[in-house]
């Protein structure tokens, strides 16, 4: 049914339904492309950074160079607060697990890798 029909059959239910999706699509863009943004001012290089979705989160996996974990593992901390901080509000928030390279731990195959580099 689209969205046009939705409203005017008057279903509260369909509208209910309609307005969390959408809300969640807008929440998740924003709080990906925000984080994804302050992983770049930060200038955070994880070698793999992979995304999914649980309800009202988004899920980061990343695997950091072992020789730099603290520092960048810390910059990413700091952008996952930030995000955090400004999208709490509307019940979203964003959770990072690290992994140092040299754990060669595998990526879960439901997460989407998402090839950056911040410099």
């Amino acid at each position: 049914m689209s969205t046009y029909n939705i409203f005017f059959s008057g279903d509260v239910n369909q509208m209910v339904a309609l307005s969390r999706k959408t809300t969640e699509t807008f929440c998740y863009s924003r709080l990906l492309f925000g984080y994804i943004k302050e992983l770049g001012k930060r200038r955070a290089n994880p070698s793999v950074l992979a995304f999914d979705y649980s309800d009202s989160k988004v899920l980061a996996w990343a695997e950091v160079p072992s020789d730099e974990n603290v520092k960048t593992s810390d910059k990413m901390l700091l952008a996952e607060a930030k995000m955090n901080a400004e999208f709490s509000e509307y019940g979203f928030h964003i959770s990072t697990m690290f992994f140092e390279d040299t754990e060669s731990m595998v990526k879960p195959e439901h997460y989407r890798e998402l090839p950056i580099k911040c410099k």
